[in-house]
């Protein structure tokens, strides 16, 4: 059997909890390289049925990052579930796309409550920014 996550989320040390919903290895490795624990810990689920109970579980998550080429149109279904969650309500979602998406599809995302819809790239200094910045602006906010 395969495992469908790779971190679990009762890390105690992790300041700062990430669910990334995704496969892609790369990004999550480099992410893991800006983002290093003990402070930040990713909790990387590999199918929305993961997702989901994760989601709905308590762990305290201050960011929310899905891979919307994993997701597909149940993309905006998540995020919906997200926001419809009473403890998931404030959590900032971005979104991550291999092409971006195209204006009608990002509206939507939006509507449902993706603060950010990126591109991915080789690099990830524009996702780490977005991630810290809204960080920044949940912790500030609390």
């Amino acid at each position: 059997m395969v495992p469908t996550h790779r971190s679990w989320p009762d890390s105690q040390e992790a300041n700062v909890r990430i669910l990334y919903v995704g496969r892609d290895e790369g990004l999550l490795v480099a992410l893991r390289r800006v983002l290093r624990e003990p402070q930040y810990l990713i909790v990387s689920c590999m199918d929305r049925g993961s997702a989901i109970l994760f989601l709905r579980g308590d762990p305290k998550y201050d960011l929310l990052l899905f891979d919307f080429e994993l997701l597909c149109n149940k993309g905006l279904e998540i995020v919906r579930l997200a926001q419809s969650l009473p403890h998931r309500q404030r959590t900032p979602i971005i979104i991550t796309t291999a092409k971006g998406m195209t204006g009608n599809l990002e509206k939507r995302a939006r509507r449902a409550g993706v603060k950010e819809c990126l591109v991915k790239t080789g690099e990830v200094v524009e996702l780490s920014q977005a991630i810290m910045r809204f960080l920044e602006r949940s912790h500030r906010d609390s």
